[in-house]
């Protein structure tokens, strides 16, 4: 079963321009299951998703309402009413100011989709001080035998 939030994260990424590849990436590094995102893929790529038609479409879309709308008005426009509307519009303002959003520059796209590649870093610096730590045991451990054999012969000898 596909999961419609990854159909619909695809064709959004496609439509911001990124490739399909790069799109099944981010949600593999996002922690989908792989088989998971390639049947949405496979999904997304047989029912013809076009991210320039899909655009086309909508922009068609937003024109249409816009000419009906022109096409059904009868009412002349007066300058009482263009004020109100101005006066809706100033009160919908102050009810709802616009706040500018923090952009974190660690989602942004110089940052990478995910932090995989620091932590593969801090993981091999893991390993770095283990093997280092296991060779130092080792030889303790050989010096001890060592010893071991020369303190027996001094005592047998």
């Amino acid at each position: 079963m596909v999961k419609e939030e990854l159909v619909e994260g695809l064709k959004t990424a496609m439509i911001r321009g990124d490739s399909l590849q790069k799109a099944m990436f981010s949600f593999y590094n996002a922690g989908y299951k792989k088989a998971e995102i390639e049947e949405a893929a496979r999904l997304l790529q047989s029912s013809h998703f076009s991210p320039e038609k899909y655009l086309l479409q909508q922009q068609q879309a937003q024109s249409q309402p816009a000419t009906n709308l022109l096409k059904t008005s009868t009412k002349p426009v007066t300058p009482q009413a263009v004020k109100a509307v101005h006066k809706e519009q100033a009160q919908l303002v102050k009810a709802n100011p616009i706040t500018p959003k923090k952009i974190n520059p660690a989602n942004s796209l110089s940052g990478g989709v995910s932090e995989y590649k620091a932590q593969k870093k801090s993981k091999g610096l893991n390993i770095k001080w283990l093997i280092i730590g296991l060779v130092s045991l080792l030889l303790v451990l050989l010096g001890a035998i060592i010893y071991l054999f020369v303190v027996r012969k001094i005592i047998s000898g």
